[in-house]
């Protein structure tokens, strides 16, 4: 078993019907998705791994038809997810439909920007159709995880409290995910991050945007027991270190991903440096192999600021990646642990 196996994030697919500034998936293209069948099989090899969470994500999931099938299937195995979405299905009344009565654990919505006065602004389209999703979906009174996703950067952040109160204040959960780019001759070498333009560049957090960040930083630790908010207290607390320089490295086997084709990745941001495909995750010789592998590919990483990765090698820290298996479940750490901020300091040598 792998004991670190906190999360996995599963790429179902790189289609999307969106194209927003920080993201570089669109660009991105595999010769074959997994089928139905596959992703099932995909799906019993990460149980018997020890995964303890499933990231549904994209492009855009809800492109995929059998999306409610696949829904049916971590439910049948008992693995807890959540589908990361931009929410644009809500204009597809019978796909949504679907998308609800299969019951999936946790539904994320990406809602970047919001006007607490009942008027939804944001540049991108999906702030809209994300929160009128979550909204539905707290008022239907379904019983599953609702979570809002926000991409913070530097034209947001000033709204950030006002929008984490606004879904606390519907036991709706946020998430914050720092905004991060790349140049355009090193996008071959991620995946997700976006691309440097004008427009992005505009909106990358910068050392002139430190004061902002510590306010809001602080805002969030006065309040923590008023708000839900996912993460730990230690990784605000780290923001004016990471989330400028992006610099913070992961080290070992906790987080990874799985692209549309199977195919295993050290992080949502890169590849193995050799292939190793989902469907043949089925001996310990195998997972040894991955381990060793994701080692190796993220031993000269740049770094990023994802709470995502940093949260699972936290508890790796720790030495309780058994907790990051019940965190990413937005439950409450068992009594008595508390992450503190020297676990989500990692050695850069």
């Amino acid at each position: 078993m792998l004991e670190s196996f906190q999360k996995t994030c599963i790429f179902l697919t790189y289609r999307c019907n969106l194209r927003c500034p920080g993201c570089n998936i669109v660009n991105q293209s595999v010769e074959y998705e997994l089928s139905t069948e596959e992703w099932k099989r995909a799906f019993i090899n990460l149980k018997s791994a020890g995964c303890g969470f499933v990231v549904v994500f994209g492009g855009e999931p809800t492109l995929r038809e059998d999306l409610p099938e696949l829904i049916d299937s971590l439910n049948g195995l008992k693995i807890p997810h959540t589908i990361i979405t931009n929410g644009t299905v809500v204009r597809d009344r019978i796909l949504y439909e679907r998308l609800v009565r299969a019951n999936p654990w946790g539904l994320t919505a990406s809602v970047n920007e919001l006007d607490i006065g009942n008027s939804i602004r944001g540049d991108l389209v999906k702030s809209s159709l994300g929160a009128r999703m979550l909204y539905d979906l707290r008022r239907r009174g379904y019983p599953g995880d609702l979570v809002a996703n926000a991409v913070i950067h530097a034209q947001n952040i000033r709204a950030i409290p006002a929008l984490i109160e606004h879904f606390s204040s519907m036991d709706i959960w946020t998430i914050l995910t720092p905004f991060n780019i790349t140049s355009r001759d090193r996008s071959s070498y991620f995946l997700y991050r976006g691309i440097k333009t004008r427009l992005s560049e505009s909106m990358m957090f910068k050392e002139e945007h430190s004061q902002i960040i510590t306010t809001v930083r602080d805002w969030i630790l006065t309040n923590w027991d008023k708000i839900k908010l996912h993460g730990s207290k230690a990784w605000y607390e780290t923001w004016p270190e990471f989330i400028i320089r992006q610099d913070w490295h992961c080290r070992t086997f906790n987080y990874p991903a799985i692209s549309p084709d199977g195919q295993f990745r050290p992080c949502v941001d890169r590849p193995l440096d050799r292939p190793l495909n989902v469907l043949e995750l089925d001996s310990l010789e195998k997972e040894r192999e991955l381990v060793e592998a994701v080692e190796r590919s993220t031993k000269f990483c740049p770094g990023c600021a994802w709470d995502h990765a940093a949260l699972a090698q936290a508890f790796d820290n720790t030495g309780r990646p058994d907790l990051g298996k019940v965190c990413f479940k937005h439950e409450a750490l068992e009594e008595g642990f508390e992450l503190k901020k020297e676990h989500f300091l990692v050695s850069k040598e």
